[in-house]
């Protein structure tokens, strides 16, 4: 897997790697299952309230994960951001909606920030870049199925149905060192957060969860 993911990123073939394992996630989910210990090592629990699930890591080129939001489990509405690289990814289960932005002289007011973020210690750090005005552009519903890819500047923000959701991710190399990140007038960005891997044992038990809903029953 690690040599396929490779090779599709140095080629420019990320939509078309994501589509062929998107076709067989119970294959891709038990791939992972095999060997857990290094995916969990890598893999935790989002602040956000996602699952993010690294499958392979081919720094620098980029990695290939799930994201995965379980029924009732306690969630945080994302900022409307960007992000440093171009991804891909496609809905496997469940339901996103996605919010396109703009800065936009006649938008809403807004606070933007800059968010850097430390491999080493996976914690988010903001600068703040000053006022500004957002202007929401587009909402689109992306039920099991949608595939779409997004470029580095382009704002947005998503949101899990509250039904079992999982995506698969393609991100590709990084552009920039930085992301944005917009919050309301008044209010603080995203406090930083430890993120704590998963253990091979917590990791194996949401992989079997999350295969079954793609299983014959």
């Amino acid at each position: 897997m690690n040599d396929l993911v490779r090779s599709a990123l140095v080629e420019g073939r990320g939509p078309e790697l994501l589509a062929s394992l998107a076709a067989r996630p119970a294959e891709l989910i038990s791939a992972a299952l095999a060997d857990p210990e290094p995916v969990a090592a890598r893999s935790y629990r989002h602040a956000l309230g996602f699952d993010k699930i690294i499958l392979v890591s081919a720094w620098p080129l980029g990695a290939l994960r799930l994201h995965v939001w379980w029924p009732g489990q306690q969630r945080a509405r994302e900022h409307v951001h960007d992000h440093r690289f171009t991804f891909s990814s496609v809905v496997l289960t469940g339901r996103l909606r996605t919010s396109l932005y703009q800065l936009a002289e006649d938008g809403e007011p807004t606070e933007l920030y800059r968010e850097t973020s430390d491999m080493a210690d996976r914690r988010w750090r903001f600068e703040h870049a000053g006022p500004r005005r957002l202007a929401r552009v587009l909402v689109a519903d992306q039920p099991a199925g949608t595939a779409y890819t997004m470029s580095p500047p382009l704002l947005h923000r998503i949101e899990a149905s509250p039904l079992l959701t999982a995506t698969l991710f393609l991100e590709t190399e990084s552009t920039r060192n930085w992301s944005s990140v917009c919050v309301d007038p008044g209010a603080e960005p995203p406090a930083p957060a430890d993120q704590t891997a998963f253990t091979p044992a917590d990791l194996t038990d949401r992989l079997h969860r999350l295969r079954s809903t793609f299983e014959p029953a």
